[in-house]
Formats: structure tokens, sequence, C-alpha cells
């Protein structure tokens, strides 16, 4: 008699999520020392870095003001800390046209590659744990995480906004 694959049940659903979720712990777990690595390697303070981060993300319409409430600091801090990372070459300051008074922030091609190799260093341990699996179990694991990317797709999230 042929045997079918077994097809967890509801009840199962709750212990497969917390097994998952609990290798997202043990993965980061054991990463740390690298993470920690990498952002040692990094020219800027945390907060400098923080600023860096929404600059970026601001596709070139950040202001300092825009700053200050984001980080709840005052027009004065932000300042002195946009300055640092103009001198350090990771942002450069724009003026707008309508008002030569304000300036967008936008990141300099330096900015730029030094967040990539920051990011770049945890999708490179990411692929050292994925280059020792077996093939099948890479092919499963592939296949769930398709599976994992329609499902955040289907609720509206962007799966390549999370890698």
């Amino acid at each position: 008699m042929a045997s079918t694959p077994h097809t967890p049940e509801p009840s199962d659903r709750d212990e497969l999520i917390a097994r998952v979720m609990a290798f997202e712990r043990t993965f980061q777990d054991t990463r740390l020392p690298e993470t920690v690595d990498a952002l040692l390697a990094v020219p800027l303070t945390i907060r400098q870095l923080k600023v860096l981060g929404v600059i970026m993300a601001g596709g070139g319409t950040v202001t300092s003001q825009h700053i200050a409430t984001a980080f709840h600091i005052s027009l004065a801090t932000v300042s002195g800390l946009v300055e640092r990372l103009v001198e350090s070459g990771m942002v450069v300051r724009v003026a707008n046209p309508a008002d030569q008074r304000s300036h967008t922030l936008s990141p300099t091609d330096a900015g730029t590659a030094m967040m990539r190799n920051l990011m770049a260093s945890t999708r490179r341990m990411r692929r050292d744990a994925l280059s020792a699996l077996e093939i099948d179990d890479l092919a499963a694991l592939a296949q769930g995480l398709d599976a994992l990317g329609r499902a955040l797709s289907s609720a509206g999230q962007d799966p390549q906004n999370s890698q």
C-alpha cells in the first residue's frame, strides 16, 4: 500500500510556526558576532547610521525637518549629524530650487556603497549557511520561502523589502 504524505493537522500549525520562529532566533543568535563585526567596521556612529538610513529610504526627498520629526530631536542636533555625514562624504545637501533656505539630503555613492556593504554582510552569512544544506533540504526550504513570499504579497507586503 502506497503511503501518502502527512498533512499537518490545524493544531500542528502553531507548533510549526513556533519552530520557524525559534529557528529565526537561533540564526540571529548564531550570527550575532559576525553582525557586530560588520557594524563595527562602519565608520559612523549608530545615530549617524540611522540618519543615513532614513536619507537613503527617502529617495532624495528628505529634509532636516523630516529627520528631526522622525527621531524626535532638535534641528540643531540634526544639523550636527548631517554636517558630520557631509564631512565624511556619505551625504550631500541639495538646495531646493524653489526655496534656497531649504535643502534636501541625498546619499553619496560612498554612503550608498557603505550601506550596501553592511547589508551584504548579512546576505553573505545567509548564503554560507544555505550552501551547507543538502540539495533536497535546500529545495524544500526554497519551496517554503516561495509560499511565504506569496502569502506576504497577498497580504499587501513586499517580500523584497525584508531581504
